[in-house]
């Protein structure tokens, strides 16, 4: 059995926590944007990356048990935190493998940091598209019924989802200042402005890590078009689409993103 840690560092100035197991080459799993999303969202696919690479799955900031500010997001925000994770726990260069949301944050890490990252992995990544889904401007903290649901989307029937993990996220979506932190993230991400400025088909072109697109033929958010948009000015890329993978591959169909992602990581560059 794999052990899986629960740690915290400190980034920038802010408490980010973390799970960390395995050894090897550093591997850095950034979760999506849903109000539910953790460091937790990786736990699935945890073990069978830890036999290949360092893994450290972040809870990013507003997220999670990392710290909650209440303002000053911008896409950049989430960039530096990344920056601050691997200074303060002195990793000099990474793989980095991100989903949704999560992939827009590393593709602009490896644009701004190219030094950083060794190869990336962009997981049915939002930041081609220019227009996101319309911005909640309130906050209603989830009941259990609800969160069982989005556990489902996310994973299917590969977790077996217990009360344990329901009331978890149940009370992290109650800690003080949850509501606030996020809706101020929210905002700021789909401000058209900022993502104008952030748009990965202007950056993507000088992306030169090596780097893996992992869609679902299927997807539910992000439109199987961008995926291939972004792999057509990849300098470097490959794409695979998972045959009813979603919107979420390494969680509806997890044994598949596992072999497809090591494989490619273990390849030399």
């Amino acid at each position: 059995m794999t052990l899986i840690n629960k740690k915290f560092t400190v980034a920038n100035g802010n408490k980010v926590g973390y799970l960390e197991a395995g050894e090897g080459f550093p591997l850095i799993l950034l979760h999506g944007r849903d109000a539910l999303m953790s460091s937790e969202q990786w736990r699935l696919n945890i073990p069978a990356l830890a036999g290949f690479s360092h893994v450290y799955s972040l809870d990013m900031l507003g997220y999670g048990e990392s710290d909650l500010p209440l303002d000053g997001y911008t896409f950049d925000t989430f960039v530096e935190m990344i920056e601050g994770f691997m200074e303060s726990l002195d990793i000099p260069q990474a793989d980095l493998c991100g989903q949704s949301a999560g992939g827009w944050f590393a593709a602009l890490y490896a644009w701004k940091y190219p030094h950083r990252v060794r190869k990336l992995v962009l997981v049915g990544n939002a930041g081609a598209n220019l227009k996101g889904p319309a911005a909640p401007t309130e906050w209603t903290p989830p009941e259990m019924d609800f969160i069982k649901e989005r556990f489902y989307w996310a994973w299917a029937d590969n977790v077996e989802v217990t009360e344990q993990m329901i009331q978890k996220a149940y009370d992290l979506a109650r800690r003080p200042g949850r509501g606030e932190s996020w809706l101020s993230l929210i905002k700021a991400t789909h401000d058209i402005q900022e993502r104008e400025k952030y748009l990965l088909l202007d950056k993507l072109p000088d992306v030169h890590a090596p780097t893996l697109i992992i869609w679902g033929s299927n997807p539910s958010a992000i439109g199987l078009e961008h995926a291939h948009s972004q792999h057509a000015i990849l300098p470097n890329s490959r794409i695979v689409i998972v045959e009813n993978g979603g919107h979420s591959v390494q969680g509806i169909k997890p044994r598949e993103f596992e072999r497809i992602t090591i494989q490619f990581l273990k390849e030399s560059s």
